[in-house]
């Protein structure tokens, strides 16, 4: 299996600055990719911000413009490894805001580190992988939405949820990822509630000056409150058997998942009905070693399914 793109680019960044200079078709044939490839790659550099310069004319090709001054961080393996994989949490989570710094920031953790350092990080990342529910979509307004939540101001936005298209006047705390997916934090005027908007469901936004904001809160705050009664979320209630609990993704569950004493679990929290088909899958996966109680709708959903898979299977 090949290197991911994000991985062709730290380790590019590494290499160039080992290099000094350079052509395209040397890199190109480093990496193993087209020419084409290599050239999409260094201009990503770029807009990162690498200095990169081309040097023109017989043995040109690239180069940085000016040396770069070493900085050393007096971190071990251990502890760069968890600053990696904190930076990788984001950039699973597609498409993030935070995927060009962080790339950038990882590059230049890596580029800060004694080389003894690096070996043992290098080593230790051929043990350790961040993981997760994967998913590809478009949420093209999601910074956007991150700069209204910084400017404090509303935004007029065009929404499609599970019962149609509405237009909403929101303003946002915060972006929150989970489920594989990325959700505004808001205050949606429509319904008069504190919500959760899935990014990728959002079609138009404006901004919207000269409001003032419901309430004043932090993310951290507003992920504390009291939810309010939402018809776009359900209430749901399962219990999980010990061997159930082993099985299960606990990171779709965050705190509404506690396990007893015994090894079982129980599950008590509110989940946005657009992510039902989400959670009937995690619990088919589950077959007999879970139980829900609510929501009616997950239960009917699963019902359905499993006379679908029945039905290709005739006795």
């Amino acid at each position: 299996m090949g290197v991911s793109r994000t991985e062709r680019l730290l380790e590019l960044i590494t290499r160039v600055r080992a290099k000094g200079r350079f052509t395209v078709q040397e890199m190109a044939d480093e990496f193993g990719v087209s020419r084409r490839t290599q050239l999409r790659d260094l201009h990503a550099l770029s807009a990162m911000g690498v200095p990169l310069a081309a040097v023109p004319g017989p043995g040109g090709g690239y180069t940085l413009p000016y040396p770069q001054r070493p900085v050393t961080l007096s971190l071990s393996a251990d502890e760069a490894l968890g600053l990696i994989l904190s930076y990788e949490a984001v950039l699973r989570d597609a498409p993030s805001p935070f995927r060009a710094p962080s790339v950038s920031a990882i590059t230049k953790l890596r580029g800060a580190l004694a080389p003894d350092v690096v070996r043992d990080l290098d080593r230790l990342r051929e043990r350790v992988a961040v993981v997760g529910v994967a998913r590809t979509y478009d949420a093209p307004f999601l910074a956007d939405l991150l700069q209204a939540a910084r400017d404090e101001v509303h935004l007029r936005i065009g929404y499609d949820s599970r019962r149609g298209h509405t237009e909403r006047l929101i303003f946002p705390y915060g972006l929150v990822a989970g489920l594989g997916f990325w959700y505004c934090a808001c205050y949606d005027y429509r319904r008069g509630i504190h919500a959760w908007l899935r990014a990728d469901r959002i079609r138009s936004l404006e901004r919207v000056d000269a409001l003032e904001p419901p309430e004043a809160l932090t993310l951290p705050e507003w992920l504390r409150r009291p939810r309010e009664a939402d018809p776009d979320t359900l209430h749901l209630r399962a219990a999980v058997t010990a061997r159930g609990m082993k099985e299960l993704d606990w990171s779709a569950f965050g705190d509404g998942l506690v396990q007893e004493e015994d090894g079982s679990g129980r599950i008590d929290m509110a989940i946005p009905v657009s992510s039902l088909d989400f959670y009937a899958r995690l619990f088919l996966r589950l077959g007999r070693e879970a139980t829900i109680a609510s929501p009616a709708e997950l239960i009917a959903l699963l019902r359905r399914e499993a006379h679908a898979i029945l039905s290709l299977y005739p006795a």
